[in-house]
């Protein structure tokens, strides 16, 4: 299972966005970086993995420049998040991804880069809320890993909210979704992968 902990960002990572709450996930994913990043940009595979947010909606994309062809590759398809996209997406604490959608976020892309040799990071911010009120933004790091991919996420929330969050338990209560959407991104990608799955699709 996902290993959740709120834990401070590096001070390099956070020192630009003051945050009152950061919540830390982390998975081991039997796939390629490569591999697992395709599947989060993709938003037309939410609905079969992504239990938190089961859907998205694109509404504002913009034409990337990207020093990485692969990376580029990926921003040129149809569904796929692209730094300066901005979208929408359905929140569902149920456990099921079929449940219905209970609130609507907007984001924006700041940032989709490579790191190292055969890592990728992603970073999101949250839109249309006043700062002292609610600002959030996630980080996602996807980093090559003994026999696959290292997945690390952190949430970071501040504002006024972010201090209820802190002091209820709707702070766990994120903290769990994001833990059953980690272990269903993992089973997701490892399903497809698998040679079962592959003999499958040859039949």
């Amino acid at each position: 299972m996902p290993n959740t902990r709120v834990v401070p960002l590096p001070p390099s990572k956070s020192s630009a966005f003051r945050s009152w709450v950061t919540i830390h996930n982390s998975i081991s994913i039997e796939a390629p970086p490569i591999t697992v990043i395709t599947t989060v940009l993709d938003t037309e595979t939410w609905p079969e993995w992504n239990l938190f947010n089961p859907t998205a909606t694109i509404y504002h994309s913009e034409k990337p420049k990207s020093d990485s062809a692969t990376l580029k590759s990926l921003f040129s398809r149809p569904g796929f998040l692209a730094p300066g996209t901005k979208f929408s997406e359905s929140h569902s604490n149920d456990k099921s991804s079929s449940s219905r959608a209970r609130s609507v976020e907007n984001l924006e892309i700041e940032i989709i880069e490579e790191i190292g040799q055969t890592g990728y990071r992603i970073v999101w911010r949250l839109l249309g809320w006043s700062n002292w009120l609610m600002r959030s933004r996630r980080i996602h790091e996807f980093t090559e890993s003994g026999r696959g991919t290292s997945y690390n996420c952190w949430t970071e929330l501040g504002g006024l909210l972010s201090w209820l969050l802190m002091w209820t338990s709707a702070a766990g209560k994120l903290k769990e979704s994001f833990d059953q959407t980690f272990d269903s991104l993992k089973q997701y990608i490892e399903r497809r992968a698998s040679p079962e799955s592959i003999t499958g699709a040859k039949r």
